[in-house]
C-alpha cells in the first residue's frame, strides 16, 4: 500500500495515478479528507482510500510512500522515513531540494539508507521525448537544438504568493520548471554549460531563464524558458545544415486536462511508478547524480545569480 505525503499534487496527481494504475489502496491521514472531497474529478478514487489518524500512522501501514511536498520539506521527510526503516520504496517530487547542494545531500541520504526511490523527472515519459532523443543522436555536434517553453505560470496569472515563484524556495523558471529540462538533457549526456542567464521581477524571483549546453557528439542545446508569456508554446527545432522543427505543442503534456478531467501529468506519473515498482534491484538511475551536477553547473554559470551573490 502507498502512503501519500502532500495534499496538493499528492492527491490530484499521485492518488489518481496510483489508484488508476491498479496499485491501490492508498493510505492518507484524516487531515487530507476535506481536500480530497473538494475535487470532484477524484470522487471515483475515494473508495480506494484507507484513512488513518495522521501521516505517521499511514506511513507505518504502508510499504511505499510518495513524498509530494515543497522542496524545503523533502529533506526532513526523507530523513524521517530513512530513520524509521519502514517503507522501502519512495517516489519523490522535483526539485529534490531548494538548491543543488541540498539536493545532493538528499540524494546521498537516499543512497546511504539503501532505499529504492524514483524522482519525478517525468519529461522522459512524454509522447515527444523518444523522438527528441533520436533527433539529438542523429543531428551531430555541428547543429543546434533550440528548446522553447513559453507560458503564463499559474501563480503569475492569479497573482498568488506561493513558494513556486521564489527562487530561494526551489521555485521559479530555473529550479521548478527548468529542472525538468536539465534532468532530460543530463540523462541524454549534456554536461557543459556555455552560459546561463536568468531574470525576474524581484531579487528572489526567476521568471525567465535562458542557457546553452554542450556535450561531445551532441548538438549545442539552447533553452528559452519564459513563465510570463500569454501565448503558450512548447517547441523544439534543429538548426544547422538540415534545419527542421521537431514538434510544436501548447505545453509539455499537450493538454490542460484529460478527457476524464484528470491532470494530464497522471499518465507520466503512472509510467514513473511502474518503473519504480518493476525495479527490485535497489539501483537508482545514475543520471540522477548527473542531473544535480548539471543543475549546479548551470547555477554556477548564471550571470544574474552570480551577480547577486557578489553584490
Amino acid at each position: 500500500m502507498f502512503a501519500i505525503q502532500g495534499s496538493g499534487f499528492g492527491l490530484y496527481g499521485y492518488l489518481a495515478a496510483i489508484v488508476g494504475g491498479g496499485w491501490g489502496p492508498v493510505a492518507l491521514p484524516e487531515a487530507y479528507r476535506a481536500r480530497l472531497e473538494e475535487r470532484p474529478e477524484l470522487a471515483r478514487f475515494r473508495g480506494a482510500v484507507r484513512w488513518f489518524a495522521d501521516e505517521r500512522e499511514a506511513l507505518a501501514q504502508s510499504s511505499a510512500v510518495v513524498v509530494a511536498r515543497r522542496p524545503a520539506d523533502q529533506g526532513p521527510a526523507i530523513a524521517a522515513i530513512a530513520a524509521r526503516r519502514g517503507p522501502q520504496l519512495l517516489v519523490l517530487e522535483k526539485p529534490l531540494a531548494c538548491e543543488p547542494a541540498a539536493a545532493a545531500r538528499c540524494l546521498a541520504l537516499l543512497i546511504d539508507a539503501r532505499l529504492r526511490f524514483r524522482i519525478g523527472y517525468n519529461f522522459r515519459f512524454t509522447s515527444w521525448s523518444p523522438a527528441l532523443a533520436e533527433a539529438l543522436r542523429r543531428a551531430g555536434s555541428q547543429s543546434t537544438l533550440r528548446l522553447q517553453w513559453h507560458f503564463l505560470a499559474h501563480h503569475h496569472r492569479n497573482a498568488l504568493d506561493t513558494w513556486k515563484r521564489r527562487h530561494s524556495e526551489g521555485g521559479g523558471a530555473l529550479r521548478y520548471y527548468g529542472i525538468h529540462l536539465i534532468a532530460l538533457l543530463a540523462e541524454t549526456g549534456y554536461t557543459r554549460v556555455e552560459y546561463s542567464l536568468s531574470a525576474g521581477g524581484s531579487r528572489d524571483e526567476c521568471d525567465r531563464w535562458e542557457c546553452a549546453l554542450g556535450a561531445p557528439g551532441l548538438p549545442r542545446c539552447v533553452i528559452e524558458l519564459d513563465t510570463l508569456r500569454e501565448a503558450p508554446c512548447f517547441a523544439a527545432s534543429i538548426e544547422g545544415a538540415a534545419p527542421r522543427e521537431l514538434f510544436r505543442l501548447t505545453d509539455p503534456y499537450s493538454a490542460k486536462a484529460t478527457e476524464n478531467g484528470l491532470d494530464p501529468r497522471v499518465l507520466p506519473l503512472q509510467r514513473l511508478i511502474a518503473e519504480a515498482m518493476q525495479d527490485t534491484t535497489g539501483h537508482f538511475p545514475e543520471w540522477y547524480r548527473d542531473t544535480i551536477r548539471l543543475w549546479q553547473a548551470v547555477e554556477s554559470a548564471d550571470r544574474r545569480l552570480q551577480a547577486a551573490t557578489s553584490a
